[in-house]
Protein backbone atom coordinates (compact mmCIF):
# COMPACT_ATOMS: atom_id res chain seq x y z
CA UNK A 1 0.00 0.00 0.00
CA UNK A 2 2.56 2.41 0.96
CA UNK A 3 4.50 1.56 -2.32
CA UNK A 4 1.39 2.81 -4.21
CA UNK A 5 1.28 6.14 -2.32
CA UNK A 6 4.42 6.50 -3.03
CA UNK A 7 4.32 5.73 -6.85
CA UNK A 8 0.93 8.30 -7.09
CA UNK A 9 3.03 10.95 -4.80
CA UNK A 10 6.09 10.54 -7.32
CA UNK A 11 4.08 10.69 -10.39
CA UNK A 12 2.19 13.92 -8.95
CA UNK A 13 5.27 15.48 -8.27
CA UNK A 14 7.21 14.83 -11.55
CA UNK A 15 3.90 16.29 -14.13
CA UNK A 16 3.63 19.14 -11.23
CA UNK A 17 7.31 20.16 -11.91
CA UNK A 18 6.96 19.69 -15.74
CA UNK A 19 4.17 21.80 -15.90
CA UNK A 20 5.89 24.40 -13.94
CA UNK A 21 8.69 25.02 -17.00
CA UNK A 22 9.77 28.61 -18.68
CA UNK A 23 6.37 30.79 -19.45
CA UNK A 24 7.34 32.07 -22.85
CA UNK A 25 4.25 30.74 -24.66
CA UNK A 26 2.18 33.70 -26.08
CA UNK A 27 -1.95 32.73 -25.21
CA UNK A 28 -2.60 36.06 -27.57
CA UNK A 29 -0.34 36.14 -30.81
CA UNK A 30 -0.62 38.73 -33.58
CA UNK A 31 -3.42 37.02 -36.01
CA UNK A 32 -1.55 38.14 -38.96
CA UNK A 33 1.76 36.73 -37.82
CA UNK A 34 2.90 33.61 -40.23
CA UNK A 35 3.10 30.41 -38.66
CA UNK A 36 5.89 27.87 -39.38
CA UNK A 37 4.46 25.00 -42.47
CA UNK A 38 4.37 21.63 -40.91
CA UNK A 39 7.17 19.84 -42.89
CA UNK A 40 5.29 16.18 -42.17
CA UNK A 41 1.74 17.56 -44.22
CA UNK A 42 4.38 17.09 -47.53
CA UNK A 43 5.88 14.32 -49.05
CA UNK A 44 9.66 14.18 -49.84
CA UNK A 45 9.18 15.19 -53.40
CA UNK A 46 6.91 17.86 -52.69
CA UNK A 47 7.90 21.62 -51.05
CA UNK A 48 5.65 23.68 -49.99
CA UNK A 49 4.43 26.42 -51.33
CA UNK A 50 3.62 30.52 -49.79
CA UNK A 51 -0.08 31.47 -50.49
CA UNK A 52 0.16 33.94 -53.35
CA UNK A 53 -1.38 36.72 -51.46
CA UNK A 54 1.48 36.68 -48.90
CA UNK A 55 3.81 39.72 -50.87
CA UNK A 56 -0.06 41.23 -50.68
CA UNK A 57 0.25 41.24 -46.79
CA UNK A 58 3.90 42.35 -46.29
CA UNK A 59 3.04 44.97 -48.62
CA UNK A 60 0.27 45.95 -46.50
CA UNK A 61 2.03 46.08 -42.94
CA UNK A 62 0.12 42.77 -42.64
CA UNK A 63 2.06 39.93 -41.53
CA UNK A 64 6.07 39.33 -40.39
CA UNK A 65 8.13 38.29 -43.22
CA UNK A 66 9.63 35.87 -40.58
CA UNK A 67 8.53 33.04 -38.76
CA UNK A 68 11.77 32.89 -35.89
CA UNK A 69 13.81 36.00 -35.33
CA UNK A 70 17.03 35.53 -32.76
CA UNK A 71 18.89 38.50 -32.01
CA UNK A 72 21.79 38.84 -29.74
CA UNK A 73 23.62 41.87 -28.76
CA UNK A 74 26.55 41.58 -27.23
CA UNK A 75 28.23 44.73 -25.18
CA UNK A 76 31.19 45.42 -22.86
CA UNK A 77 30.77 44.63 -19.36
CA UNK A 78 28.21 41.17 -20.48
CA UNK A 79 25.71 43.40 -21.13
CA UNK A 80 23.49 42.25 -23.69
CA UNK A 81 20.14 42.32 -25.94
CA UNK A 82 18.75 39.41 -26.63
CA UNK A 83 15.17 38.33 -28.27
CA UNK A 84 13.88 35.03 -29.45
CA UNK A 85 10.52 34.77 -31.56
CA UNK A 86 8.97 31.94 -32.76
CA UNK A 87 5.65 30.50 -34.24
CA UNK A 88 5.56 27.30 -34.98
CA UNK A 89 2.00 25.06 -35.58
CA UNK A 90 1.66 24.03 -31.73
CA UNK A 91 2.23 27.99 -30.72
CA UNK A 92 3.90 31.37 -30.03
CA UNK A 93 6.69 31.96 -28.24
CA UNK A 94 8.68 35.42 -27.36
CA UNK A 95 11.38 36.42 -24.93
CA UNK A 96 12.98 39.75 -24.57
CA UNK A 97 15.91 40.61 -22.87
CA UNK A 98 17.57 44.17 -22.97
CA UNK A 99 20.21 44.32 -19.97
CA UNK A 100 20.75 47.99 -21.01
CA UNK A 101 17.24 48.88 -19.83
CA UNK A 102 16.75 46.46 -16.89
CA UNK A 103 13.91 44.87 -19.45
CA UNK A 104 13.23 40.71 -18.95
CA UNK A 105 10.02 39.49 -20.48
CA UNK A 106 8.53 36.41 -21.95
CA UNK A 107 5.17 35.35 -23.08
CA UNK A 108 2.70 38.13 -23.73
CA UNK A 109 4.69 40.90 -22.55
CA UNK A 110 7.33 39.91 -24.59
CA UNK A 111 5.24 39.67 -27.58
CA UNK A 112 4.02 43.35 -26.99
CA UNK A 113 7.03 44.56 -26.80
CA UNK A 114 8.12 43.17 -29.90
CA UNK A 115 5.36 43.72 -32.24
CA UNK A 116 6.81 47.74 -32.04
CA UNK A 117 10.05 46.61 -33.24
CA UNK A 118 8.83 44.02 -35.86
CA UNK A 119 6.21 46.12 -37.22
CA UNK A 120 9.32 48.66 -38.27
CA UNK A 121 11.35 45.65 -40.34
CA UNK A 122 10.34 45.46 -44.06
CA UNK A 123 12.83 42.89 -45.24
CA UNK A 124 12.54 39.48 -46.60
CA UNK A 125 14.98 36.37 -47.74
CA UNK A 126 16.18 38.28 -50.81
CA UNK A 127 16.78 41.55 -48.92
CA UNK A 128 21.03 42.08 -49.20
CA UNK A 129 22.12 41.60 -45.56
CA UNK A 130 23.40 45.00 -44.95
CA UNK A 131 20.54 46.13 -45.13
CA UNK A 132 18.55 43.82 -42.93
CA UNK A 133 21.60 44.71 -40.02
CA UNK A 134 20.63 48.49 -40.61
CA UNK A 135 16.75 47.71 -40.17
CA UNK A 136 17.36 45.84 -37.33
CA UNK A 137 19.69 48.38 -35.87
CA UNK A 138 17.40 50.86 -36.48
CA UNK A 139 14.26 49.21 -35.39
CA UNK A 140 15.85 47.96 -32.01
CA UNK A 141 17.36 51.49 -31.67
CA UNK A 142 20.73 49.60 -31.16
CA UNK A 143 23.78 51.89 -29.45
CA UNK A 144 26.45 51.51 -31.53
CA UNK A 145 28.71 50.89 -29.08
CA UNK A 146 28.06 46.87 -28.92
CA UNK A 147 30.82 44.33 -29.71
CA UNK A 148 29.07 41.54 -32.38
CA UNK A 149 25.56 41.31 -33.49
CA UNK A 150 24.24 38.11 -34.56
CA UNK A 151 20.51 37.61 -36.16
CA UNK A 152 19.07 33.95 -37.00
CA UNK A 153 15.81 34.34 -39.41
CA UNK A 154 13.85 31.70 -40.59
CA UNK A 155 11.60 32.87 -43.37
CA UNK A 156 7.84 31.83 -44.03
CA UNK A 157 9.15 30.19 -47.08
CA UNK A 158 11.60 28.38 -45.07
CA UNK A 159 14.69 29.85 -45.60
CA UNK A 160 17.30 30.11 -43.12
CA UNK A 161 19.49 32.92 -42.81
CA UNK A 162 22.46 34.17 -40.36
CA UNK A 163 23.79 37.72 -40.12
CA UNK A 164 26.84 38.71 -37.68
CA UNK A 165 28.14 42.40 -37.47
CA UNK A 166 30.67 43.80 -35.36
CA UNK A 167 29.92 47.12 -33.61
CA UNK A 168 31.85 50.17 -33.58
CA UNK A 169 32.99 49.12 -30.19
Amino acid sequence: MNAIKLFLLSLGMILFLAACGGNDEVSEPPADAPVEEDDSMFDDNEEAEAPADESDEMADGGAYSFTHFELDVEYPDNQEIDVDYENEQDGVEAKYRNDLEGIDLEGDEAMQELEAYFSQLDFDQSTIDDEVIEQVISAFNLDPSYTELELDIEFTDGTEKEYKHQGDQ
